[in-house]
């Protein structure tokens, strides 16, 4: 038994060696295709990336910061904790995970143990649910620059939603005693907005580089599934979105095919639900140097990308039956339009209950003190 486990710990610490020296290799016989991979990565970030993740970066620091969470905490702590079997606190990452995308979800799940506020079992669990797709890549990467359709992505949200909590909800165990209740007593900030506002910029600019530096890597890296000819083992569109996005979310909902109807809603669901390995890596980052066990993680989005495919093509053809000829009514500068309208009906109600949320952790804060 002790020799079978010496040789399985010495496997997994050569395991990544011939992958290293895989892609040195590459990059050494073929400098100018990752040069130009890398450039293609850098005007990703600057095009989709950077415009569609750091306002809401920033907001959810913030949100954080000022104890506006506590807030949310209040009024989605009972529910999404009963569901979940967890501690009221869990529901500020699960909320800023749905509004601000990946890898925001797991960045504040983090905070909130770091904060003392969830326990190590908590944290793990809530990790397999709260690190999610944000409306902002949905409808604007996913809806309106795949589908054509603020529809599509409409239902695609909602799928991406519901998947995560049915994940969540399969992975919950039993619950455990939490050491603290939401925030009400622990770290309790007294800090002005000025000061807030700055920490939230600063803290928000430095994940931004962390995501873009991913973003770039990994773009380099899809060139090896090229080199070694995974590519060429079928022209399917489906097929090679399937395997740039199981590397790189945005490389592979880019790569989508219009003309593919359901198959490709599926497939833009799966996808958004799994994240890619470089949405994981940077959650690894995350969680670097905290012993939290991340076997939950990964079951989570694997339960929620499969959850997600089944549901988004069962809904496409109970609400958008003709969805194949049907997504690519609307283009250009009017579908474009048409997304923006409805990110900003959407934004109306968060807005109100961001307020909400502020106003009941200002009064927790102040009772606090």
């Amino acid at each position: 038994m002790k020799r079978t486990l010496l040789i399985i710990n010495i496997i997994k610490r050569a395991a990544p060696y011939p992958l290293i020296a895989l892609f040195g290799a590459f990059v050494l016989l073929h400098p100018k295709e990752c040069l130009t991979s890398a450039a293609a990565g850098v005007r990703i970030c600057l095009d989709s990336v950077i415009p569609a993740l750091f306002p809401f970066v920033f907001v959810s620091q913030l949100i954080l910061e000022t104890g506006v969470s506590d807030g949310l905490s209040i009024i989605f702590g009972r529910p999404l904790g009963r569901l979940l079997r967890l501690s009221q606190a869990a529901a500020q990452a699960m909320v800023l995970g749905f509004l601000g995308g990946y890898p925001v979800g797991a960045r504040s799940a983090v905070l909130l143990y770091d904060d003392k506020k969830l326990t190590k079992d908590e944290t793990e669990r809530l990790l397999s649910c709260c690190n999610n797709c944000g409306p902002s890549f949905i409808f604007g990467v996913v809806g309106a620059g795949v589908f054509g359709s603020a529809a599509a992505a409409v239902l695609l949200w909602a799928v991406h939603i519901l998947s995560a909590i049915a994940a969540g909800f399969i992975l919950r165990g039993r619950r455990t005693a939490a050491k603290t209740e939401p925030g009400y007593s622990k770290r309790r900030r007294s800090v002005s907005f000025g000061a807030a506002f700055s920490k939230a910029g600063i803290s928000s600019f430095q994940a931004m580089g962390n995501i873009c530096a991913f973003v770039i890597l990994f773009n380099v890296i899809l060139l090896l599934p090229r080199w070694v000819g995974l590519y060429s083992i079928s022209r399917d569109t489906i097929y090679r979105s399937l395997l740039s996005g199981v590397f790189e979310l945005t490389n592979g909902v880019l790569s989508l095919s219009s003309d593919r109807g359901t198959a490709a809603f599926s497939c833009a669901a799966f996808l958004i639900g799994w994240g890619g390995l470089s949405v994981h890596f940077q959650t690894l980052s995350i969680t670097a140097g905290r012993k939290l066990q991340m076997r939950r993680y990964f079951t989570g989005k694997i339960l929620q990308a499969g959850i997600s495919a089944a549901a988004a093509g069962a809904a496409a053809k109970v609400f958008m039956p003709g969805i194949s000829e049907t997504l690519y009514v609307f283009a250009g500068a009017y579908n474009l339009h048409i997304t923006a309208y409805n990110v900003v009906l959407f934004s109306v109600p968060w807005l109100c209950l961001l307020l909400i949320a502020y106003l009941l952790g200002s009064g927790g804060r102040n009772s606090a003190n």
